[in-house]
């Protein structure tokens, strides 16, 4: 706000040339009593905290310095597609059908990516267990489920360097009719800098 009776021009940027943060407003003038609302945005890279310095110039008044800190979240990964759900539609029994998946790591440091057919991964568990109980002989013996997975990707790990990104290959093939549903997993491990 400008609480003079004279027009304020004004500028504004941020301490670090390559900063995290970025402003909606980076120069004008405040007429007499006029305000502005400036927005900061913040666009990080990793789950760390990030700093830097917003600093407002105004002409023949105070100059501002804004200490700015945010840490970052969750993952840079980033997919191109939305993957909660990949339906393949109806395809043909003994037919291998594809699709492709892109996965971007937006971030600053080498991440591990590995898939896990977690529905496979269950089976093989269940049918463990059922081999350490004892049987009863009255009961018959139900056919187990196969173990052999339905959809695969390739690769199934890899070593994703800093912004870059992988395309991968999701494949399915079953010589059986019906509908089939496999989870896969992406499991993320976020590697520390290689050193050269």
């Amino acid at each position: 706000t400008n609480d003079s009776e004279i027009p304020a021009p004004f500028k504004i940027f941020l301490k670090n040339a390559r900063s995290k943060f970025r402003v909606d407003v980076r120069d004008g003038v405040l007429s007499p009593r006029e305000s502005v609302v400036i927005h900061v945005i913040a666009c990080l890279d990793d789950t760390i905290v990030h700093k830097d310095q917003l600093h407002v110039i105004v002409s023949e008044g105070d100059n501002l310095m804004v200490p700015l800190s945010a840490k970052g979240m969750g993952t840079t990964l980033w997919a191109h597609e939305d993957l909660s759900v990949i339906d393949f539609g109806s395809t043909f029994t003994n037919q291998q059908c594809q699709k492709y998946i892109t996965i971007e790591n937006k971030g600053r440091r080498p991440q591990s990516l590995k898939w896990i057919n977690q529905t496979i991964k269950d089976r093989i568990l269940s049918q463990a267990g059922k081999k350490n109980k004892p049987e009863d002989g009255k009961k018959k013996k139900k056919k187990s489920e196969s173990l052999d997975p339905v959809f695969t990707i390739n690769p199934s790990e890899i070593e994703l360097p800093p912004r870059t990104h992988i395309r991968f290959n999701l494949m399915g093939f079953t010589k059986h009719k019906g509908l089939v549903s496999e989870r896969l997993i992406l499991e993320t491990k976020v590697l520390k800098d290689k050193q050269t």
